[in-house]
């Protein structure tokens, strides 16, 4: 192979693992049935993209040029299966963590009381301080406080001596937003129900 086959196969594998998840990421809201089509999409486009820029017109690079397809297929299955579980899941416990959430507010409030923070959650988790049977509800939280909860800061992490950094979002949960959780939800992913 020559240098530049080299080159084009590292940027077809690129292509290939991240094509899958960019996909299926746009189908997420648009439920199981397009999760399951743009995943399938992306191994079709993956291969496609494969012939075009490694097929060079001999059995070898036949094969050279399947490679992709196969390993968009091997990130392809196992990401729709996970989006497809987170997506379950959240529908599915939405209510409970709608309950548990408003019931147990102060005890899970930041010092504020106005929120929930992630660290909060994390620091109950931690202290074993939720019973055996609310863990999975807390940690669902936890996980999920970006969609369950609002932005209550901005955080900006500098990249040491460059001028450049990234912006952190920091989120919490209120009781409005926990009263409106089920129903975000339901909006969210109708074509899931």
């Amino acid at each position: 192979m020559s240098e530049n086959q080299w080159v084009l196969l590292f940027v077809e594998l690129l292509i290939s693992v991240s094509l899958p998840v960019i996909m299926i990421e746009i189908a997420r809201y648009k439920g199981r049935e397009t999760v399951q089509n743009f995943s399938s999409r992306s191994v079709l486009l993956s291969y496609l993209a494969g012939v075009a820029l490694l097929y060079n017109g001999s059995a070898a690079g036949f094969l050279l040029a399947m490679i992709p397809a196969i390993i968009t297929t091997l990130v392809a299955i196992p990401y729709r299966k996970m989006v497809t579980r987170q997506v379950t899941e959240q529908l599915a416990l939405a209510p409970q963590v709608v309950r548990y959430g408003l019931a147990n507010f102060d005890a899970l409030a930041a010092p504020d009381g106005e929120t929930i923070s992630s660290g909060a959650l994390h620091s109950a988790l931690d202290e074993e301080r939720i019973a055996p049977a609310d863990r999975e509800l807390v940690e669902h939280m936890a996980a999920r406080i970006s969609e369950i909860g609002h932005v209550t800061g901005v955080s900006y992490v500098s990249a040491g001596f460059h001028p450049s950094g990234a912006v952190l979002h920091v989120y919490g949960i209120s009781r409005e937003d926990l009263e409106t959780y089920e129903d975000r939800m339901r909006s969210s992913y109708a074509a899931w129900l």
